[in-house]
């Protein structure tokens, strides 16, 4: 434990689900990043030039599965379209530990379960996993 000028900072282990992960991103793409997202693909493909899914049926469930998904924003934020920003696994759970920390610091309520988290809440977790920080919302 470490103090702090409040009091102390408690690190709690926290396991997200796969389940957990497909829900969030599920509530991103259903409406958390529309107001800024031009769309979405997965960046892996089969030798027919077809996306690869990993088997999965949605989008959603492809981070979970090994793949990556690369995340269109509007025209002009990025020079090329090859440098539009790529959502791995790790940038998704590293991103979804900042934007729990940024909630609590804010003093905003902050959970893990996924029907707690919104569009809203989906969004900021994107744009933190993919940009360091919240820039849309």
């Amino acid at each position: 434990m470490q103090k702090t000028e409040k009091g102390y900072l408690v690190n709690v282990p926290l396991e997200l689900s796969h389940e957990d992960i497909d829900d969030i991103l599920c509530t991103a793409f259903e409406g958390g990043i529309n107001s800024w997202c031009q769309g979405a693909e997965v960046v892996e493909k089969l030798p027919t030039g077809k996306p690869d899914y990993k088997g999965c049926k949605y989008l959603n469930e492809v981070l979970t599965r090994g793949g990556t998904i690369r995340i269109y924003t509007p025209k002009g934020d990025w020079p090329q379209e090859n440098d539009q920003p790529v959502l791995t696994l790790e940038k998704f759970l590293k991103g979804f530990e900042e934007w729990l920390k940024m909630r609590l610091k804010n003093g905003r309520p902050a959970s893990a379960d996924p029907a707690d988290i919104d569009a809203a809440d989906a969004s900021e977790i994107i744009e933190i996993s993919l940009f360091g920080q919240v820039v849309y919302c």
